[in-house]
């Protein structure tokens, strides 16, 4: 199975937001992708 970057880890692998910052090791992590030309 091959795992997508998620748009935050793409365009913001720094961010430290509690809820989708993927550099925030205690926050939720949240990860969106998109479909086609939608996210």
């Amino acid at each position: 199975m091959t795992q997508k970057l998620s748009l935050q880890e793409t365009y913001a692998p720094h961010n430290a937001c509690f809820g989708c910052g993927p550099a925030n090791s205690k926050g939720l992590r949240i990860r969106s992708f998109a479909q086609d030309a939608e996210v």
